[in-house]
């Protein structure tokens, strides 16, 4: 089983997305996936651990979640002593790793190596609810509680009080900042520092009116933030005597929730990717940007409408994936989207067509404005996102009979000819030229080519060679239209079954089947015209294919070979210079266990492969994969084949619900890494050893 983070990319269902100002385009909301497991819905605080393990305080019990399953603790009468109580307040590590769990009433560690429970016996650190841990950089763990301060050892065996230097009181928060310094917020009693030479606390100014300073966040900047109970938010400053001024803040363009929800700010969080400041109140979220050190807050109403809006902490994982905590429906999971992929849902499709759902089974792009898809029921359509505007083959003002084009086999345009688009009729012997000009939303039919009349069949695929002659592989074979468009010519090969085509960096021909390999046919030519051609066959009993089943094929001019996809789920790369396939299925197997849709390449290179659930971005030259399977923000369901075109930089994906567009990523730079294994879990008798049970030899007792 491999070690993961807790992150859920990357398992890409579409979820909501929200705009938050200019910047923050686009954040996923996702629920926490065993929700139904959790033992309380009210989830309090959260924290990822070294190993990526996220932990979970519910008001019921502690809960591990590794990604793969969910492993609740909690005390009850078979294990009435395994927590000191089970409403969970607070949740860190120390540095060897053992979890540190404050509870309603006292606090407790988990050994990972022993997986056993430490109780504390020392009554500071068992009778009081626990607000606050935090471990310092030197190993020590510092407490807060309802009653007081208090330091444990890093081995957690002394436990000391600063009684002397420190008000007895309510523990609001402790914090440790980039410095490393400790603070300590107390209820209505004000802010102290650490000194680490003294060893005692100092007293700093007052803060406010009530002076009840109740959490700290220092900022990427090195800002301080203090949030109070009553009085708002303030900015704290350090000048370069170490003193300290507070400076009260305010938020522009805020409105009258946002000024009550400040007032009793109860978390601070900045995230990594925008340096925005989260602040959670009685009133919900608000979000707001730092601008010349002062705030202006960013819209968050739409995250109110996709979640309960009563929330408890903030926190990220390592992949700056930010986790909402939230009373009643668990946790809430804000995937960050990538800035490479785009969704273009169709907002106007209903309006057009009533109840259907627009299932995209074909794509092609001509110019920077105009999507041409082939519709689900409808067949020809074309859809403009800048302004929204869809329209279909019905709309046009045409004498010639279209009916034919309810369902398309291809899309292609030539190359010299860049306002024509050819479109291959799906159950129709015929190829429909188009005209598309600037300005104008409508393409206008050009002409319409009749393959019937020349003993072709219905097209299956277009494609262009680099003499600008266009191919066209039918059910009933090939035909060529030479360079001048005049004249259209039967190419007599007995091969059936075509499923794909291709045209490799020597001008050779490749024809994919479904049943029968593939095939070779290299043309020689006398004044633009074929006069001759040899054909080589490739079948899996006389060369290195490993199936006659062939769903796709793309040549990677970069490398001089053609990729194959078949429907077993094999993916290998043909040598045109030395008629060989090398096979990279193996890599594929954690990504791939269907059949192969689609295989397309850019001019960067990578290599994309698709199928009926999947998107899976590769780079042969340091085998690097990205699978955007599961990501939410792709919003992929379903898959046609031949649903998919590279376009100015940019891979589109027709699917059930609308188009996807990816630009790729450089995150597939650098050599692959080998991946750690561990085992999350083992479980004997149904027994896990999460749950102790270990005999002092080790063994479990069963």
């Amino acid at each position: 089983m491999k070690k993961r983070s807790v992150v859920f990319l990357i398992s890409f269902l579409l979820y909501t997305a929200w705009a938050c100002g200019s910047l923050l385009d686009k954040i996923s909301v996702k629920p926490f996936p065993l929700l139904g497991q959790l033992p309380s819905n009210k989830v309090y605080c959260m924290y990822q651990d070294q190993e990526g393990v996220l932990w979970l305080g519910t008001t019921d019990g502690l809960c591990r979640y590794d990604g793969y399953g969910l492993h609740v603790f909690r005390s009850s009468p078979m294990y009435p002593t395994l927590l000191p109580h089970n409403d969970i307040r607070e949740i860190t590590e120390t540095r060897d790793g053992k979890i540190l769990i404050g509870t309603q009433k006292g606090m407790c560690a988990w050994d990972k190596r022993t997986n056993r429970f430490i109780s504390f016996t020392d009554s500071l650190l068992t009778n009081y609810e626990i607000r606050s841990i935090v471990t310092d950089d030197e190993g020590y763990i510092w407490v807060g509680s309802y009653k007081k301060l208090v330091r444990l050892s890093p081995d957690l065996s002394e436990v000391k009080s600063y009684d002397s230097s420190l008000p007895v009181t309510s523990v609001n928060m402790v914090y440790k900042d980039e410095a490393g310094t400790v603070w300590a917020g107390f209820w209505q009693s004000g802010l102290y520092r650490y000194n680490r030479t003294t060893d005692r606390f100092e007293r700093m100014p007052r803060l406010g009116l009530y002076d009840n300073p109740f959490r700290m966040l220092q900022d990427k900047q090195g800002r301080y933030w203090l949030s109070t109970w009553g009085e708002g938010l303030f900015r704290m400053e350090v000048d370069d005597k170490n003193a300290i001024h507070y400076v009260s803040e305010s938020l522009s363009g805020e409105n009258e929730d946002e000024v009550q929800n400040l007032k009793y700010a109860f978390c601070l969080f900045e995230d990594s990717h925008w340096g925005y400041l989260w602040m959670l109140g009685y009133y919900g979220l608000t979000i707001a940007r730092i601008e010349d050190g002062h705030l202006v807050a960013i819209p968050s109403d739409k995250l109110a409408t996709q979640t309960n809006n009563l929330f408890n902490r903030i926190c990220a994982d390592r992949e700056g994936n930010i986790w909402i905590s939230a009373a009643g429906d668990g946790a809430y999971q804000l995937i960050v989207n990538d800035s490479q992929i785009s969704n273009y849902s169709l907002p106007v499709w209903q309006d057009k067509t009533g109840r259907l759902s627009p299932i995209v089974r074909g794509i092609f792009k001509n110019n920077a404005e105009l999507f041409w898809i082939n519709y689900d029921r409808i067949g020809l359509g074309w859809y403009t996102p800048g302004d929204n505007s869809l329209f279909f083959c019905r709309d046009l003002e045409s004498t010639d009979d279209l009916g034919d084009l309810g369902d398309i086999s291809t899309f292609f345009s030539p190359s010299s000819q860049k306002e024509e688009v050819w479109v291959g009729a799906k159950f129709a012997p015929k190829i429909y030229v188009f005209l598309t000009r600037g300005g104008v939303k409508l393409p206008t039919l050009k002409k319409v080519l009749d393959l019937k009349s020349i003993g072709a069949g219905v097209p299956l695929s277009i494609k262009e060679d680099s003499l600008g002659n266009i191919w066209v592989a039918t059910d009933y074979g090939l035909v060529v239209c030479r360079t001048d468009r005049d004249k259209l010519a039967v190419i007599k090969v007995d091969i059936h079954d075509i499923s794909s085509m291709e045209i490799d960096t020597r001008g050779a021909i490749w024809l994919g089947t479904h049943g029968h390999g593939l095939y070779r046919i290299v043309p020689e030519y006398r004044w633009g015209e074929v006069v001759k051609y040899t054909v080589m066959h490739f079948n899996a009993h006389n060369s290195t294919l490993l199936s006659d089943n062939i769903e796709t094929l793309c040549s990677d001019v970069h490398r001089r070979k053609i990729w194959i996809g078949t429907t077993e789920g094999y993916v290998q790369a043909w040598d045109i210079a030395t008629n060989k396939a090398k096979d990279y299925s193996p890599l594929f197997y954690s990504y791939i266990n269907a059949s192969i849709y689609d295989i397309i390449t850019g001019k960067e290179g990578h290599i994309w492969v698709s199928t009926a659930k999947n998107v899976i971005e590769f780079s042969p030259d340091n085998e690097v994969i990205k699978s955007y399977a599961g990501l939410d923000d792709t919003g992929i369901h379903s898959f046609e084949r031949n649903a998919c075109f590279y376009y100015d930089g940019v891979y589109y994906y027709g699917r059930d619900g609308g188009i996807t567009g990816f630009k790729g990523t450089s995150d597939l730079a650098g050599k692959a890494q080998a991946v750690d294994v561990d085992i999350t879990d083992v479980r004997v008798s149904g027994k896990s050893i999460l749950d102790g049970g270990f005999s002092e030899e080790g063994l479990l007792d069963i």
